[in-house]
């Protein structure tokens, strides 16, 4: 199967909100978030001796389960959403995207030229817009939905590769 695209600063902007989004350190910061609030909102109960009156404890225990399960995680990915947009491309000094060429092929991947085998390909992950495939550590490529089509076919696709990375499994072993 060959596929023939050209990636568009969309396309890229959610990789890249993927990347970062997943980084350890973006994780780690996150994590922070989630944690740092409720136990400054713990420490102010202990200090101002709150903890002595029920209506105190409830709304405060309410509003750490709250933001612990809803508002952090909500807030960073808006922080990092906003970290990540046009202006970064622009800064980035991105003005276009060149054609690729990706083509599946029985015994490799072809990218633009470069060869990839099945057996180094890592992870798989469809995103809203892309699916990007890593492979070999920290490579990887991305190709638009709309490149491959209907859901059904991009089904189809990691399909086909799964199938291909078993089979150069099996023949290694």
């Amino acid at each position: 199967m060959k596929i023939i695209f050209k990636l568009e600063k969309e396309d890229y902007l959610e990789y890249l909100r993927f990347i970062i989004a997943n980084s350890r350190k973006n994780r780690i910061t996150g994590w922070w978030l989630r944690v740092i609030i409720p136990l400054l909102l713990l420490f102010t109960f202990i200090f101002f001796k709150l903890y002595t009156n029920t209506l105190y404890v409830v709304a405060a225990l309410a509003f750490a389960v709250f933001w612990f399960l809803f508002l952090s995680d909500r807030i960073w990915k808006a922080f990092l959403f906003r970290s990540i947009n046009m202006n970064f491309v622009q800064k980035m000094n991105i003005v276009d995207f060149a054609k690729v060429t990706v083509d599946f092929k029985e015994s490799n991947i072809t990218v633009d030229g470069k060869t990839i085998e099945y057996r180094d390909v890592e992870k798989i992950i469809p995103l809203k817009n892309i699916l990007a495939i890593f492979y070999g550590g920290a490579n990887s490529f991305v190709i638009p939905n709309k490149a491959i089509g209907n859901m059904d076919q991009q089904t189809e696709l990691i399909g086909f590769i799964y199938e291909k990375i078993a089979e150069d499994l099996a023949v290694s072993s």
